[in-house]
């Protein structure tokens, strides 16, 4: 298999929208997932997994598995390069919520997340922290899986096979996606 992908969305009548994406990749991929924006207001984020600081599939050890809570400010870690940060490992579900009570539920089975208060592109694009300037809406992470990172020797960033992810190998991702609002928590509550 290369270069297939299928990716199905599915809707129930209460909002739900299941995620099936399965990939196989020509080339080697620096991670498999999707990218989404939300509005800034839901900036709280609570999930079971790994934390509460970063981690990844080959720096993970250190950060245990439990029900952490953190605002957006928090989530993130300032490099001084600006690169890809704050990913958590791990997951199994994520409740991202505003000041309201309202948000949404990731479930999945050991996802990865991250969030950040600015695009894929302009952290691309910035050389700098400060050119890192918050937008009016939040970029959050899903994802089956990255590579590691690498830096078993300090100067040395050599990934290891098992933390890369390979072209040619089938991948499967899925996850639900759930609306949490006040009224469907005071309906279980009831």
């Amino acid at each position: 298999c290369r270069g297939e992908l299928t990716t199905v969305f599915e809707i129930d009548s209460i909002g739900r929208i299941f995620v099936h994406h399965e990939i196989c990749p020509k080339h080697d991929m620096l991670r498999i997932g999707f990218t989404m924006a939300i509005t800034s207001e839901f900036n709280s984020f609570t999930w079971f997994g790994r934390g509460p600081h970063e981690s990844y599939c080959d720096r993970k050890t250190g950060a245990p598995v439990w029900v952490y809570s953190l605002e957006l400010e928090q989530l993130g870690h300032d490099y001084m390069r600006p690169q890809e940060n704050g990913n958590r490992t791990d997951v199994r579900w994520l409740e991202i919520s505003g000041k309201s009570g309202n948000g949404l539920v990731i479930h999945g089975d050991n996802f990865n997340f991250s969030a950040w208060p600015y695009s894929q592109e302009a952290l691309e694009s910035a050389k700098h922290q400060h050119e890192l300037i918050a937008q009016d809406f939040i970029t959050v992470n899903v994802d089956l899986m990255q590579c590691g990172v690498g830096g078993d020797f300090p100067g040395v960033a050599k990934l290891h096979e098992p933390y890369k992810i390979h072209k040619g190998k089938r991948y499967v991702f899925e996850y639900t996606i759930s609306p949490n609002t006040l009224e469907e928590n005071s309906k279980v509550s009831n």
